[in-house]
């Protein structure tokens, strides 16, 4: 089983090649929500939505932490939109990523308040004073979750915002086999590190200081279970008969135990946004 830093060293290249949307860079899920028309809208109908919590701060300047950047599409996508200046850290565990990401951005905008950084999101003591912070589809990978968090209350300034969107577990209390091996393989492909509840995480977050100011059910925007999904888990079912597991067949088979999961409504795909008290 490889690290989640050898996962994503491995995988983004064929994340970036094969993934539903080429043009934005984005290696985060499609949700169809209203007013959404085609694959790009999709996969920056999330990136929109952290914008949105971005443009309603009242500071004169804004500083931006994304932990677990990918390759730095949604700093790109925020940087674009702002019509004030804002400076955005990312940090992603992997080194490929990283390399990717900081040409990438290089390429797409002539912006220099824009930095892809190398480290461990379990330790963000290097950054201080944001407006915003965000997590899309990363906070699963999280060891420590409840660290984590209080990091993030630690290193925003008072009423910044945290954004959080994630999969989430609807209760840990299944009695399927069938559910609870779901669930299984997608921990074990996908490298999850926590699976909790919203009310799990909310509860967290309060603990530290973080009020929950809004909460959306992103799940039925999703295209769950696709044509092109379903293709992919026909064969999955072959990955404990073949002799070589890749890091790349890991994430197939994690990714089809997600889509099994969510059509079976034992996870959900949310946004919860979390305001630092004064």
């Amino acid at each position: 089983m490889s690290t989640v830093e050898e996962y994503y060293d491995n995988n983004t290249s064929w994340f970036l090649k094969l993934g539903q949307s080429k043009e934005a860079h984005n290696i985060h899920r499609l949700v169809w929500g209203p007013g959404t028309q085609d694959n790009e809208q999709a996969i920056n109908y999330v990136n929109q939505l952290v914008y949105h919590q971005l443009s309603q701060l009242n500071q004169d300047e804004l500083s931006v932490l994304d932990l677990g950047c990918g390759v730095g599409a949604t700093m790109a996508y925020i940087a674009k939109q702002s019509e004030r200046a804002v400076h955005i850290d990312g940090l992603t565990i992997s080194q490929k990523q990283t390399e990717i990401g900081n040409q990438m951005l290089s390429e797409s905008t002539t912006d220099d308040e824009l930095k892809v950084h190398q480290g461990d999101f379990h330790d963000i003591s290097r950054f201080d004073n944001k407006s915003l912070i965000y997590q899309i589809e990363s906070f699963v990978h999280a060891d420590k979750p409840q660290k984590l968090i209080q990091q993030v209350a630690e290193t925003l300034k008072s009423h910044g915002r945290y954004c959080l969107c994630d999969d989430f577990i609807i209760t840990h209390d299944m009695t399927s086999a069938r559910d609870m091996e779901l669930v299984g393989d997608f921990k074990e492909g996908w490298h999850i590190g926590n699976l909790h509840t919203p009310d799990e995480v909310i509860n967290m977050a309060q603990e530290a200081g973080l009020k929950i100011v809004e909460q959306l059910d992103l799940t039925p925007y999703l295209n769950t279970y696709s044509y092109r999904d379903r293709f992919i888990g026909m064969f999955t079912y072959l990955y404990d008969k073949i002799p070589y597991k890749s890091v790349y067949w890991e994430s197939l088979r994690g990714g089809d135990a997600l889509q099994r999961a969510t059509k079976r409504g034992l996870i959900k795909y949310w946004f919860l946004v979390f305001e630092k008290q004064a």
